[in-house]
């Protein structure tokens, strides 16, 4: 019985262990489990917008550069027709070439830029090609949508993926021993109380 609990509470501290890194791995944005959206260029490559602020470009699985959304929060960003990068945060805006040069800044009214409208999930290139983000068990993946048949162009990293399974099994397990330990320890007080309270009679 001893050598059970012992093993029990050993792969569970090993498991937080292997939690606690990965939530520091996000942090350093050694992982990255989501995406702030993608888009494609005249050219077929892909843009896709990672969260540590690196809009990271791609062609064939392969990373051919990295651009600078000029900030380290919440973006959005999508190709215009003229093959631009169009990049918002907040109320600033930015006109970039596909290497990552600022061309314009707005940083008041960009309310008559909103034609520029991004979609994270869907992209349309200038020449009508359809382009959609996908998830298999969870993995995301880029696809391009071509005669009733989607060819992959990007898909996330396994060590990301991985990252991502760590992240969602690690909250629900730990979420799920919290509340394991709370009735535990509410039961245990029930029975203290009712405990205490019995009367001996002589």
């Amino acid at each position: 019985m001893k050598i059970r609990r012992f093993i029990i509470v050993f792969l569970f501290c090993l498991f937080i262990f292997v939690y606690a890194t990965n939530i520091m791995g996000l942090l350093n944005n050694e992982y990255n489990i989501s995406y702030q959206g993608f888009a494609v260029d005249n050219k077929g490559n892909i843009y896709v917008g990672f969260y540590s602020g690196q809009i990271k470009k791609f062609n064939g699985g392969k990373l051919l550069g990295v651009i600078s959304a000029q900030t380290s929060r919440g973006y959005d960003f999508t190709i215009t027709e003229n093959d631009t990068l169009y990049i918002t945060c907040g109320d600033r805006a930015y006109f970039t070439d596909l290497d990552g040069n600022v061309l314009e800044t707005i940083t008041d009214n960009i309310q008559p830029f909103y034609k520029y409208r991004y979609n994270k999930s869907i992209f349309l290139s200038k020449d009508g090609t359809k382009y959609e983000k996908k998830f298999n068990f969870g993995k995301t993946k880029f696809v391009k949508c071509q005669e009733q048949q989607e060819i992959t162009i990007y898909e996330m990293p396994l060590k990301d993926y991985i990252s991502k399974v760590v992240l969602i099994v690690g909250s629900v397990v730990i979420y799920g021993a919290v509340i394991v330990l709370i009735i535990k320890v509410r039961q245990s007080e029930d029975g203290d109380q009712s405990g205490g309270s019995s009367v001996i009679e002589p």
